[in-house]
């Protein structure tokens, strides 16, 4: 009678192995395409931003200080833009080296979370005060009872603007330290020491 050696699986079917890569991978992926996407459409709103702005000097805002408004928000959409674009690259990098196992992906996302809460961090900052600026201009304007009368409009004006930027740096900042975090973790050297 013959024995037969028992089957060894096949070897394209992979061993069983932590599925965080993939996820975090994907959420990655997603977010750099949603950055990039940002870098395109921040300079295409300033078409918006312009014909607004302009409606309030047809309703007699401030045409100088709309002028300095749409100049600064102007450099700062094209800068941010492009910031926003060249984060979003490496972070779509960083998500693609994690789906496919790479060791290289955990540098590359932590240099990308980093400078993620640096820049986008100076990047909401300014988005707040160009925000600011702009709630002063319409609240100002004579369509919403401005002039004189706009004297009752700074507290509100304060707690938006507040509410904005603690708001807006938490977003910004929660994914790149979560991402950090998890990839410190040791289980996570672990895995990716196995790569």
């Amino acid at each position: 009678m013959m024995t037969t050696p028992p089957s060894s699986p096949p070897s394209h079917i992979a061993a069983p192995g932590s599925r965080w890569p993939k996820l975090l991978g994907i959420i990655a992926v997603l977010f750099g395409v949603g950055s990039l996407f940002q870098g395109v459409i921040g300079p295409v709103s300033m078409l918006f931003v312009r014909q607004q702005m302009q409606a309030h000097v047809i309703q007699g805002a401030d045409e100088a200080r709309v002028s300095d408004y749409v100049s600064k928000i102007t450099f700062h959409t094209y800068s941010s833009s492009a910031a926003a674009a060249a984060i979003g690259i490496l972070l779509l990098t960083g998500g693609i080296l994690l789906l496919r196992r790479r060791k290289v992906a955990s540098p590359v996302l932590q240099i990308w979370a980093v400078l993620q809460i640096v820049v986008g961090g100076l990047v909401f900052f300014r988005s707040a005060a160009l925000f600011r600026m702009q709630l002063e201009i319409t609240l100002s304007s004579p369509a919403f009872g401005g002039g004189n009368e706009a004297g009752g409009y700074p507290t509100f004006i304060s707690v938006v603007y507040w509410s904005f930027l603690i708001f807006g740096l938490l977003w910004t900042a929660a994914l790149p330290l979560f991402m950090l975090i998890w990839l410190n973790r040791e289980k996570a050297k672990q895995d990716m020491a196995n790569w």
